[in-house]
């Protein structure tokens, strides 16, 4: 069973996961604020999350099948949030050696998702449907879905904005999982230059992104 102590946390997570989750201009979606007791899958994503790290395996499978379920019926099974709920299954998976499984989800889950949609998501769900991508095969797929998101973010902002820069974080760290080191750390120069030229009162973002992609990128053999 869950503890106490961790529906709290959860519940905590769940509700300033969805309070604060952004969206790129275009997108569009359910924002949904549910009171305590109701069937929110971030909550229920949270639980299994706490089940899988406190190392009930069982439970936390039990929890993302069910928090999967949940969004296909609240959102749709093309909305790119799936990517970011089913990737904690994935990920799951792959700690108990069910490769397979955890490839054949990534694809099942990755062949649903409207790439349209996908470009217009937060850096968070970009980072989590690529690396459905990386785990089906489909690396170069990944790294289209970067390109076009930058696309989309350049024509939006300017070149030199804290999304942009985010976005190209988030694609350092995609080739960093995806065994290009080099091209990791060309993209993280890049973010870093980038980032100098942001105003440093709408950057705490970007700032928290290069920062997360360089202490995973710097050190990399």
């Amino acid at each position: 069973m869950i503890s106490v102590r961790d529906r709290e946390r959860a519940h905590k997570f769940g509700h300033a996961a969805i309070l604060t989750e952004q969206r790129e201009p275009g997108e569009t979606g359910v924002v949904w604020v549910p009171g305590p007791g109701s069937e929110n899958p971030i909550l229920i994503h949270a639980e299994a999350s706490a089940a899988r790290r406190a190392g009930r395996f069982s439970e936390a499978e039990a929890l993302y099948l069910e928090a999967i379920r949940i969004s296909e019926r609240l959102f749709d099974t093309h909305h790119p949030h799936l990517a970011t709920v089913a990737y904690g299954l994935v990920e799951l998976y792959a700690k108990q050696g069910r490769i397979d499984e955890a490839r054949r989800l990534s694809e099942d889950v990755a062949c649903r998702i409207d790439g349209s949609r996908a470009v217009l998501a937060n850096c968070r769900t970009l980072s989590r449907l690529s690396d459905l991508l990386r785990w089906a095969d489909r690396v170069e797929d990944g790294a289209e879905l970067y390109r076009q998101a930058l696309a989309h973010r350049r024509e939006a902002y300017g070149d030199c904005h804290p999304k942009v820069v985010e976005c190209v974080a988030g694609f350092a760290e995609f080739h960093k999982r995806a065994g290009d080191v080099r091209r990791a750390r060309a993209l993280l120069r890049e973010a870093v230059a980038m980032l100098n030229d942001v105003d440093e009162t709408a950057s705490q973002a970007a700032t928290h992104a290069v920062r997360e992609a360089r202490d995973f990128i710097a050190y990399a053999a």
